[in-house]
């Protein structure tokens, strides 16, 4: 038997802390339960300027939450703006073999996307999302999957979004000063994506557009994948 499992996450404005919790009961059975939205105090130009300040400001919003839904809320998940992050492609190639052949791996593909991940990240900086846009095998394009094919070198394109470390830590620290863990921080105009649109929607292009009060987010999806992120 599955236990409803309830999440809460805050996402980060300029203007804004919202709030919200959800209950999940079953893979497709997910209710929300309640919102709460706060002014944003102590959070100037993208990144934490008074730590108590913003810090009280999440405490606020999440216990004026846990009054309205009577959910004790202990972990946090974090959302986070796009005028906090920067996006760019990387790529990387790997052997797979000196001669012949051989079936590509799972753990090729993790190796290159790996590659990649390193190949697009800069001094001071964690990668949020490293998203596979596609793969090529022996330099001939390819599907999303390589996975069981033959081929000698294995490559890989990818959309990765990062963020400061220093503006991270800060912004997780305030959370942890406020009393609450986070075991995950995003983008919020992606998380976004994986609840608006569906498989259809991005196989076939679309393009989701989130507007804040300071910052707009544009999205581009085609074959599946996120192939375009502007701000």
């Amino acid at each position: 038997m599955i236990h409803d499992k309830y999440f809460c996450g805050i996402d980060i404005g300029a203007r804004s802390i919202k709030a919200g919790v959800i209950k999940i009961n079953g893979i497709s059975d997910v209710k929300l339960i309640g919102v709460y939205e706060h002014k944003t105090y102590g959070f100037k130009d993208n990144a934490v300027s008074d730590l108590d300040e913003f810090s009280e400001s999440i405490n606020l919003a999440i216990t004026e939450l846990t009054k309205k839904t009577g959910i004790k809320i202990k972990d946090v998940q974090v959302g986070l703006g796009g005028a906090m992050l920067d996006a760019r492609q990387a790529s990387a190639v790997i052997p797979l073999i000196d001669r012949g052949s051989k079936v590509i791996t799972q753990r090729d593909i993790k190796k290159v996307n790996h590659n990649a991940r390193l190949l697009g990240v800069q001094m001071e900086e964690e990668v949020l999302h490293d998203l596979p846009q596609g793969y090529s095998v022996d330099e001939m394009s390819s599907s999303l999957n390589p996975l069981g094919l033959y081929g000698r070198k294995l490559g890989v394109r990818a959309l990765v979004i990062v963020i400061n470390e220093n503006r991270i830590r800060n912004i997780t620290k305030a959370v942890h000063q406020a009393g609450y863990d986070v075991p995950n921080v995003f983008f919020s105009s992606f998380s976004s994506s994986e609840v608006i649109l569906s498989d259809s929607d991005k196989s076939k292009g679309c393009i989701l557009i989130d507007i804040g009060s300071q910052y707009t987010s544009v999205l581009i999806f085609k074959d599946g994948v996120l192939q375009f992120l502007k701000g």
